[in-house]
């Protein structure tokens, strides 16, 4: 069973919530042992898919609304939409662990939040990715973020390696992970077992982080 968050508080009890997007977040006292907590995972596992699988369902079949309070993924965690009225400066911007959106701009809120978004993919693959290829011995030709709907990243025969923005609506960790199957790509144009074999000395983990992205994937858009 996957937990997408875990907090521990001064609570008494141990909870376990479902949020819209059908993320499992558990909650548990600060002295609550390993052992209680996966016990109750384990009891309220039927509940837990069920719950998940009907958020999930609901999130796909529906369209961004752009109301107040609707949350919205950035590097893997959501936050809330907030609306202003005679907002100064940026139609859309992120402040106090919350997107402010004028409430004069909502009909052209979809476009803002793709701009915003680009802008901070752009911005944060920007500062990722050379340190990876470094790090790795790895150049490329140039970068581009895209609109990529159904790819997340690709790598050209020339070297130019391509994001989708919506990819920095996803944790780091697997922003990490396309960056590096995008990388390998430069050495090995195909999906070989020698392909995979140098992702995994990269990151021994990234079944986990592809199995991950397959499973969540559908969460980070604006559809």
């Amino acid at each position: 069973m996957t937990i997408d968050r875990f907090v521990r508080s001064k609570r008494k009890t141990i909870a376990i919530e479902i949020t819209r997007e059908g993320l499992v977040v558990v909650r548990a006292p600060l002295r609550a042992s390993r052992r209680e907590i996966d016990a109750l995972i384990s009891s309220r596992k039927s509940w837990i898919e069920r719950k998940r699988n009907e958020a999930r369902k609901k999130t796909s079949a529906g369209t961004r609304r752009f109301v107040e309070g609707e949350e919205f993924f950035y590097l893997g965690k959501t936050y809330p939409l907030s609306l202003v009225n005679g907002h100064d400066g940026a139609k859309l911007c992120f402040r106090d662990g919350k997107f402010l959106l004028s409430a004069d701009a909502r009909e052209n809120a979809r476009d803002l939040f793709t701009a915003w978004y680009r802008a901070r993919a752009r911005r944060y693959i920007g500062d990722t990715l050379p340190s990876i290829a470094g790090k790795l011995g790895m150049s490329y030709a140039r970068v581009r973020i895209t609109s990529a709907r159904t790819r997340w990243g690709s790598c050209s025969s020339k070297g130019s390696l391509n994001f989708s923005w919506r990819l920095v609506m996803a944790p780091p960790d697997i922003i990490e992970y396309v960056v590096v199957h995008e990388l390998v790509h430069l050495k090995e144009q195909n999906h070989s077992s020698r392909y995979w074999k140098k992702v995994e000395s990269i990151l021994p983990d990234y079944r986990a982080l592809r199995d991950r992205l397959r499973r969540e994937g559908h969460l980070f858009s604006l559809n």
